[in-house]
């Protein structure tokens, strides 16, 4: 989103005047933040699924090395 405000403002301000390769680049970007964030969810669940076969193990020093 902040690429395309960016593109926008600079529009107006600068008479910028956008290529196919921004265009693509604010696509690429909005659809690898969508996929970002959507899988979220997915994760917390194979973690929690995962913590809950894990089982503590105390490690103590022996004084040699």
């Amino acid at each position: 989103m902040a690429m395309l405000l960016t593109m926008v403002v600079s529009i107006f301000l600068f008479s910028f005047k956008p290529t196919l390769q921004l265009f693509l680049g604010i696509i690429i970007c909005m659809i690898s933040l969508h996929m970002l964030c959507s899988c979220s969810h997915v994760v917390d669940l194979q973690v929690k699924a995962a913590s809950d076969t894990l089982k503590e193990i105390a490690v103590e020093p022996t004084g040699e090395s």
